[in-house]
């Protein structure tokens, strides 16, 4: 449905990450925003400002504590750029991918990271 509409895509899809973000979901949010992400109905929307302005803003942060980079939302990001980008979104710059990631000399993509990224 969401791909269908043209004009209040991005309303449709706010209000489907809404639903996601309700307390009973709450245990496999992660994997089922992932799921969203790599839906083959979602490519041709990636490639929209809007809906990359909405993602970007909507998608749970990666986050540190103490000093350590919690993993739970790192995969979800790692989907969003490599579904963006074989979707022909334009490119984030390095500094954008290391700040959203929280990427550090301490804490670099691991190998797994790069593969799932793809080359580019």
């Amino acid at each position: 449905r969401v791909h269908a509409a043209s004009d209040g895509c991005c309303e449709l899809l706010s209000e489907a990450l809404n639903v996601l973000a309700y307390p009973a979901f709450q245990s496999v949010h992660a994997s089922l925003l992932s799921s969203m992400l790599t839906m083959a109905r979602q490519k041709e929307l990636l490639t929209r400002r809007d809906v990359q302005r909405l993602l970007r803003s909507r998608l749970p942060p990666v986050t540190e504590t103490h000093n350590k980079v919690c993993k739970t939302y790192h995969g979800v990001w790692i989907t969003f750029f490599r579904e963006s980008w074989m979707a022909g979104a334009p490119l984030e710059t390095a500094a954008e991918i290391r700040a959203t990631m929280k990427l550090s000399d301490k804490s670099p993509l691991a190998k797994d990271d790069v593969a799932k990224l793809g080359v580019n």
